[in-house]
């Protein structure tokens, strides 16, 4: 079968990273990764790296597997942050096993050090946490550090905080933000509990409102800071997009966004949010997943978005 012609990407000094987070907890098949690299590399468009979530139990399985593959590791996912002060008990009881299955601060700390990636990515609730700050701090007195992104969660004005504490990162050292799109939705739809199904608000009357207000919110955002990063996920699940809804005029408004911020961007991370992959890939999902993800990249690239 002849080799498919690939999308020119209109962005091509913007590295565009795929998250390891398609290959699971356990990463138990690191060849599909592979394999899926390769596919939408060869199909779609170039993809320069990966975005490496060191899940405890894989970590340093799928680390020997990339590197023996030769896929470069452009960014460090650091640990979840789930014990935040605005999480209820039970979004607490529920979101720590999820704080269970990835590395400690002080591993992804150790594996950052050896990997050196461009950057380095928390939650921005992780640094209200003492013990989190100390080690931060204490890491970032090396000689050479990666760029420090922190990321937006499920809470009221979490960009803008974002925003506040990556500026007094500054102070230390290369610092900007990583924009996930799905929990800026979120944000600003004001859907904070993490068993809501945001979707399920959602419609093609109110779509074009929430749209335009995450994209006013990126943008005022983005003329703060220095480097940012932008998580895109092209999953099925509720913490993904909702492409159903989403129109061409929608990807085109962002990619206008990027136009004008595109000398702040460091990298575009496509995200998977998968139900059926969370603990490793197999092959049984391997050829819907990839239709999938062909279809969302070719929208983005047909768009500008990437």
């Amino acid at each position: 079968m002849p080799k498919r012609k690939q999308i020119k990407r209109h962005r091509s000094q913007v590295p565009l990273l795929l998250s390891t987070d398609i290959a699971g907890i356990f990463a138990l098949n690191p060849q599909l990764f592979y394999q899926l690299m390769q596919t939408l590399d060869a199909d779609c468009c170039h993809i320069d790296g990966v975005e490496f979530i060191p899940f405890r139990f894989s970590q340093h399985r799928a680390h020997l597997a990339l590197d023996k593959l030769n896929i470069p590791i452009i960014g460090i996912h650091g640990p979840i942050a789930w014990d935040t002060p605005d999480k209820s008990l039970l979004e607490k009881i529920y979101t720590t096993p999820f704080s269970g299955v990835m590395s400690s601060i002080k591993t992804t700390l150790n594996l950052t050090a050896k990997i050196k990636p461009r950057y380095l990515l928390f939650h921005e609730p992780d640094l209200d946490q003492c013990c989190f700050t100390q080690q931060l701090t204490s890491y970032l007195k090396q000689e050479s550090t990666p760029i420090i992104l922190l990321e937006n969660v499920y809470r009221p004005n979490s960009l803008q905080i974002s925003v506040n504490k990556t500026k007094r990162l500054l102070n230390q050292t290369q610092a900007g933000i990583m924009i996930d799109l799905v929990h800026l939705l979120r944000e600003v739809m004001e859907v904070f509990n993490c068993f809501s199904n945001y979707h399920r608000q959602l419609n093609p009357d109110n779509i074009d409102q929430y749209w335009l207000k995450m994209l006013v919110a990126m943008d005022e955002a983005l003329d703060q800071i220095p480097a940012a990063g932008l998580h895109i996920p092209l999953g099925s699940n509720r913490d993904s997009l909702p492409w159903e809804l989403l129109k061409e005029k929608h990807w085109r408004q962002l990619a206008k966004l990027f136009d004008k911020h595109q000398n702040r961007l460091i990298a575009l991370t496509l995200e998977n949010q998968h139900l059926e992959t969370v603990f490793s890939m197999n092959k049984k999902q391997f050829p819907a997943i990839i239709k999938d993800k062909k279809k969302k990249i070719e929208t983005l690239l047909s768009t500008g978005v990437l």
